[in-house]
């Protein structure tokens, strides 16, 4: 298993795209802010998963340090 970060303008960012626009339950959408995209592939290089983390997500840590 191998995850890579998706790059700008790679060919990796065209096969992520079109992944979450068919597989995604709210298709795609255009992302807003810093964010960073992985692709993860089994031994054979096949697509097994797409992660997407925004911004937002890593403002989090404060508010759950808070909350316990």
């Amino acid at each position: 298993m191998n995850a890579s970060i998706v790059a700008p303008g790679s060919a990796d960012l065209n096969l992520f795209n079109g992944l979450i626009a068919g597989y995604h339950y709210l298709g795609l959408r255009n992302t807003i802010g810093e964010n960073i995209r992985y692709l993860v592939r089994d031994c054979r290089g096949r697509p097994l998963a797409c992660l997407l983390f925004d911004a937002a997500a890593w403002a989090c840590a404060a508010r759950d340090a808070w909350i316990g």
